[in-house]
C-alpha cells in the first residue's frame, strides 16, 4: 500500500486518499509534503519539497513517480566533503513532474545533486517550468557510459546556480531541450560540461525567447546548441548563445536576432554578437 515516511503538511492543509479500489495514495492540488518517502498518485498541482536532509546520503525510495510540482532544498545538506554529490539517481526510469522543477538549494559549500550515477541514462520531463536559483545540478556524471534527457516544456529560469549536463564518462551523453523562453537573471550561472556529449535544444513556439543579465556566458565548454524544426527563439538585445561546440539552426526553425554589433550578429568569436560559438 502506500507509504508516508516523516511526512508534514504544511500550512493549508493535506488533501491526500486512498483509492477505492486500489492502495495508492491520491494527492490534490492542495497537497505540499515536506519529507517524502511515498508512492501515490500526484495532481499536476501539489507539490513534494524535499528538504529534510542533513549528513544522510540515502536516495529517496519511490522516486520514479509522476509527481505535479517537485522542489529540491536542502540547505541544511552538509554530509562529507563540501563538494560531496547527492545521488537522487533516476535509474533508467521514465519520470514526470507534471508542474514545475525547482532546485532551491542542494546544500553547504559546493555540495550538488545528481540525477544519474548508475550509467543507467533516465528520461525527465517537466510539464512546467524549470527553475534553479542557487546550487549544482549534476545531469550526469556515471563513471558508466549512459545517455540522459531533461525535456522542459515551458519556461527555463536561472537566478542562480550551475547546471553540469555531463561530467562522467566520455561515452556519456545528456540532453537539455527547452520548450519555453530561456531568462538568466542573475549576472552568473552556467550551464556547462566537462566530459561526454552536452545538447541543449530549444523548441518553443512563436515569440519565445532568450534572455541574459549580465555579459559573462551561459554556456561553458563544448556544449552543442541546436534550435529545432518548429522552433522560434527571439534574442533580447545584446544576449548570446556561445560555446566551443556546434551551432545548429534546423530546416524549418527561426532564430530571430538582435545585436547592433558593426560585426554582425552571428560570430565565429567570443566578444560580440547573439550567436558566439567556436565550433
Amino acid at each position: 500500500g502506500p507509504t508516508l515516511k516523516n511526512s508534514q503538511a504544511r500550512p493549508g492543509g493535506l488533501n491526500c486518499f486512498i483509492g477505492i479500489t486500489s492502495s495508492e495514495l491520491f494527492c490534490s492540488r492542495s497537497s505540499v509534503l515536506l519529507r517524502l518517502e511515498a508512492l501515490a498518485t500526484w495532481d499536476e498541482e501539489s507539490t513534494v519539497t524535499i528538504d529534510g536532509y542533513t549528513t544522510n546520503t540515502t536516495t529517496p525510495i519511490n522516486i520514479a513517480q509522476s509527481f505535479g510540482n517537485f522542489v529540491w532544498n536542502i540547505s541544511a545538506f552538509s554530509a562529507g566533503s563540501s563538494s560531496t554529490t547527492f545521488n537522487l539517481n533516476l535509474d533508467g526510469s521514465f519520470t514526470e513532474f507534471q508542474g514545475d522543477f525547482i532546485i532551491s538549494s542542494t546544500g553547504s559549500g559546493t555540495r550538488s545533486l545528481s540525477l544519474d550515477q548508475s550509467g543507467n541514462g533516465f528520461d525527465l520531463n517537466v510539464g512546467g517550468d524549470f527553475l534553479i536559483s542557487s546550487g549544482i545540478l549534476n545531469v550526469v556524471n556515471s563513471a558508466g557510459a549512459s545517455t540522459s534527457a531533461i525535456t522542459v516544456d515551458r519556461t527555463f529560469t536561472m537566478s542562480g546556480g550551475n547546471i553540469i549536463l555531463s561530467s562522467g564518462n566520455a561515452g556519456s551523453s545528456a540532453t537539455l531541450t527547452i520548450g519555453g523562453s530561456f531568462s538568466r537573471t542573475t549576472t552568473a550561472g552556467l550551464i556547462l560540461r566537462t566530459n561526454g556529449t552536452a545538447n541543449v535544444f530549444f523548441n518553443g513556439p512563436a515569440n519565445t525567447t532568450f534572455s541574459m543579465n549580465g555579459t559573462s556566458a551561459v554556456f561553458s565548454g563544448t556544449v552543442n546548441i541546436s534550435i529545432l524544426s518548429g522552433g522560434d527563439l527571439n534574442m533580447i538585445g545584446e544576449s548570446y548563445l556561445n560555446g566551443a561546440g556546434n551551432f545548429v539552426l534546423e530546416s524549418g526553425a527561426t532564430l530571430n536576432l538582435k545585436s547592433t554589433s558593426a560585426a554582425g550578429a552571428i560570430q565565429n568569436s567570443t566578444t560580440a554578437g547573439n550567436v558566439r560559438v567556436s565550433g
